[in-house]
């Protein structure tokens, strides 16, 4: 599964703002997603990662990319996470 990294303020980051969760330190981006989607939906990320996707002749998108079990999926893409497909 897929999600756009951007500017804007992202459910985690928001999650973690409004103070539901501590950190001894401050959480890397991957630590957030993996405790925020644990701790809010029980979906276990398996693993997780930053990709550029860069097709020619369009501007490179950066996206985080997450592994988690199919019987999460459609409950990701309700959350706005998208396919991921290996080139």
């Amino acid at each position: 599964m897929k999600y756009p990294v951007s500017e804007e303020k992202t459910p985690w980051d928001q999650w973690y703002e409004e103070g539901n969760i501590q950190f001894i330190k401050a959480p890397t981006q991957a630590e957030l997603i993996v405790t925020y989607y644990g701790t809010v939906y029980g979906i276990n990320i398996l693993d997780i990662q930053t990709v550029d996707d860069c097709d020619p002749g369009y501007p490179c998108s950066e996206y985080y990319i997450v592994k988690i079990k199919e019987s999460d999926s459609a409950q990701m893409r309700e959350l706005g996470w998208t396919d991921f497909e290996e080139k």
